[in-house]
């Protein structure tokens, strides 16, 4: 493959895993976070870190680094809310 095109690949499936991640990182209800939001967010920063290594500054990259950065953000407060309830 080219490098633009392996750019892209990366990019497009880093982003449906940092997607999934983010809409899926608020489910601590019997800790199905575990099994879908960080399988996610653990293949969305490989791609993202393979897609960045090929090429630095691409905007794209940046994008699913900040939805990754979100969705952590809001599955570890989420994580906090679900303790601090129970």
């Amino acid at each position: 493959m080219k490098n633009r095109t392996k750019i892209l690949v990366y990019n497009s499936m880093a982003f449906i895993l940092a997607l999934t991640a983010l809409f899926t990182a608020w489910l601590w209800t019997y800790y199905i976070n575990l099994f879908i939001a960080l399988p996610s967010i653990i293949g969305a920063f490989v791609l993202c870190k393979l897609a960045s290594a090929t090429a630095p500054d691409n905007m794209l990259t940046k994008v699913n680094c900040s939805i990754l950065i979100a969705s952590v953000v809001m599955g570890l407060l989420m994580l906090t809310l679900f303790l601090w309830n129970n």
